[in-house]
């Protein structure tokens, strides 16, 4: 972890004791954007404005005086938006930063920590998929099944070796 502080692992939907009781009590989420290379995936959207009042980056940066006091957390995706303490300092009731990876090392934690701000990961989101992954590269270069992928494939290839 990059310089120390709190990062909960879990569900930090405690952290909004509204969730579920209708948009207009819903959390003020800051996200990037939607779509796109750096936002939120389209197919998320719909339930998470279900739950929570999204306001892109650049909504926020337009009404600025007015969404500062209401947006209560981050979710982060391709590690933005960056949690730098300009914006720290510009949310007054940030609650959490919820980061959509594994990691936290793109994260000041003591500058977050610093503004009693919590961090939310998810740590093992892809634990099962990055060891078959890792198996599968293994087998697959034990076997040079690559290699041999391409020299099957290869209008060059007259015959196979036996050996």
């Amino acid at each position: 972890m990059a310089g120390g502080g709190n990062v909960t692992q879990g569900n930090t939907l405690g952290l909004f004791p509204f969730v579920g009781h209708g948009r207009a009590r819903a959390p003020y989420v800051l996200i990037n954007t939607i779509g796109g290379t750096y936002g939120v995936y389209e197919d998320y959207v719909e339930f998470l404005k279900k739950n929570f009042n999204l306001t892109t980056m650049k909504e926020f940066l337009e009404n600025k005086n007015h969404l500062s006091e209401k947006i209560k957390a981050i979710y982060m995706w391709w590690y933005k938006p960056a949690a730098n303490q300009e914006l720290l300092h510009s949310l007054p009731n940030l609650k959490v930063i919820a980061t959509s990876g594994t990691g936290v090392d793109h994260l000041d934690l003591k500058l977050i920590s610093s503004f009693g701000v919590k961090v939310a990961n998810t740590p093992f989101a892809v634990s099962n998929a990055t060891a078959d992954l890792g198996m599968a590269l293994v087998l697959a270069s034990a076997r040079r099944l690559v290699e041999d992928c391409q020299t099957a494939v290869s209008p060059n290839t007259e015959h196979f070796a036996t050996d």
